[in-house]
């Protein structure tokens, strides 16, 4: 199921993946260049999780869905996106 979110600092297409787990995506850059996955959110008892793909190693816990979807869109409004990835 495919959704889209407008947040203050932004628009994200959220995608569910599961009950307790979503995709989150840049819905202004292509979805096949890989450059559109922000993260991914996940339910995990009373938080939720969050992967950036910036800092795939980190994870950030926070106490509600829409804290998780204004992290992730905070890298639409500030460019961060718009990132390198090296070979």
């Amino acid at each position: 199921m495919r959704t889209s979110r407008a947040i203050s600092s932004g628009e994200v297409e959220v995608i569910a993946i599961s009950r307790d787990e979503w995709r989150i995506s840049d819905p202004s850059k292509a979805e096949h260049d890989g450059l559109s996955l922000l993260g991914f959110v996940q339910r995990v008892e009373n938080a939720f999780e969050i992967t950036e793909m910036h800092r795939p190693l980190d994870r950030t816990y926070v106490h509600s869905f829409h804290a998780a979807i204004q992290v992730l869109s905070a890298h639409t409004a500030d460019g961060s996106t718009d990132r390198q990835f090296a070979a």
